[in-house]
Protein backbone atom coordinates (compact mmCIF):
# COMPACT_ATOMS: atom_id res chain seq x y z
CA UNK A 1 0.00 0.00 0.00
CA UNK A 2 1.19 3.25 -0.62
CA UNK A 3 -0.19 5.88 1.86
CA UNK A 4 -1.25 8.79 -1.21
CA UNK A 5 -3.35 11.00 1.01
CA UNK A 6 -1.52 11.89 4.03
CA UNK A 7 -1.24 14.41 6.48
CA UNK A 8 2.38 14.44 6.67
CA UNK A 9 3.54 14.31 3.26
CA UNK A 10 5.84 17.05 3.39
CA UNK A 11 7.85 16.04 6.76
CA UNK A 12 8.11 12.98 5.34
CA UNK A 13 9.97 14.59 2.03
CA UNK A 14 12.48 16.29 4.29
CA UNK A 15 13.07 12.93 5.87
CA UNK A 16 14.23 11.21 2.71
CA UNK A 17 17.04 9.52 4.42
CA UNK A 18 16.31 7.13 6.99
CA UNK A 19 19.25 6.04 9.48
CA UNK A 20 19.67 2.29 9.87
CA UNK A 21 18.98 2.39 13.68
CA UNK A 22 15.61 3.82 13.21
CA UNK A 23 14.48 1.53 10.83
CA UNK A 24 15.88 -1.06 12.69
CA UNK A 25 13.99 0.24 15.30
CA UNK A 26 10.75 0.37 13.64
CA UNK A 27 11.21 -3.11 11.89
CA UNK A 28 11.47 -4.10 16.16
CA UNK A 29 8.25 -2.68 16.73
CA UNK A 30 6.09 -3.88 13.75
CA UNK A 31 6.99 -7.01 14.47
CA UNK A 32 5.78 -6.51 18.18
CA UNK A 33 2.56 -4.75 17.29
CA UNK A 34 1.07 -7.60 15.15
CA UNK A 35 0.27 -9.68 17.96
CA UNK A 36 -0.59 -6.94 20.27
CA UNK A 37 -3.08 -4.60 19.02
CA UNK A 38 -6.69 -5.40 20.04
CA UNK A 39 -9.13 -7.01 17.38
CA UNK A 40 -12.31 -7.30 19.07
CA UNK A 41 -15.69 -6.18 17.14
CA UNK A 42 -15.95 -3.37 19.73
CA UNK A 43 -12.72 -2.51 20.15
CA UNK A 44 -9.95 -2.69 17.92
CA UNK A 45 -6.90 -1.13 16.24
CA UNK A 46 -5.66 -1.50 12.37
CA UNK A 47 -2.42 -0.32 11.28
CA UNK A 48 -1.34 -0.13 7.52
CA UNK A 49 2.43 0.83 6.52
CA UNK A 50 3.80 2.14 3.42
CA UNK A 51 5.49 -0.21 1.62
CA UNK A 52 7.98 2.21 0.11
CA UNK A 53 8.11 3.96 3.93
CA UNK A 54 7.89 2.15 6.77
CA UNK A 55 8.28 5.06 8.83
CA UNK A 56 4.89 6.39 7.32
CA UNK A 57 1.53 4.68 8.61
CA UNK A 58 -2.08 4.63 8.97
CA UNK A 59 -4.29 3.77 12.11
CA UNK A 60 -8.24 2.76 12.32
CA UNK A 61 -8.86 2.74 16.07
CA UNK A 62 -12.64 1.79 16.54
CA UNK A 63 -14.37 3.45 19.66
CA UNK A 64 -15.09 1.15 22.22
CA UNK A 65 -18.39 0.25 23.85
CA UNK A 66 -19.52 2.33 26.85
CA UNK A 67 -17.15 5.31 25.88
CA UNK A 68 -18.14 8.27 24.14
CA UNK A 69 -16.54 7.41 21.41
CA UNK A 70 -17.80 3.69 21.13
CA UNK A 71 -18.92 3.14 17.53
CA UNK A 72 -17.00 5.82 16.04
CA UNK A 73 -13.28 4.85 13.64
CA UNK A 74 -11.12 7.71 14.20
CA UNK A 75 -7.95 7.41 11.57
CA UNK A 76 -4.61 9.09 12.45
CA UNK A 77 -1.60 9.80 9.85
CA UNK A 78 1.66 8.66 12.26
CA UNK A 79 5.27 9.74 10.58
CA UNK A 80 8.08 8.78 12.51
CA UNK A 81 11.10 11.47 12.24
CA UNK A 82 14.57 10.55 11.61
CA UNK A 83 15.42 11.24 15.23
CA UNK A 84 13.48 8.39 16.21
CA UNK A 85 13.47 6.79 18.47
Amino acid sequence: MDIDKYHYTELAKKNESPPPSKMVRLAQELADISNALPTEHTNAVFVRVDRNRVDKMKAIISGSVGTPYAHGLYEYDMFFENSYP
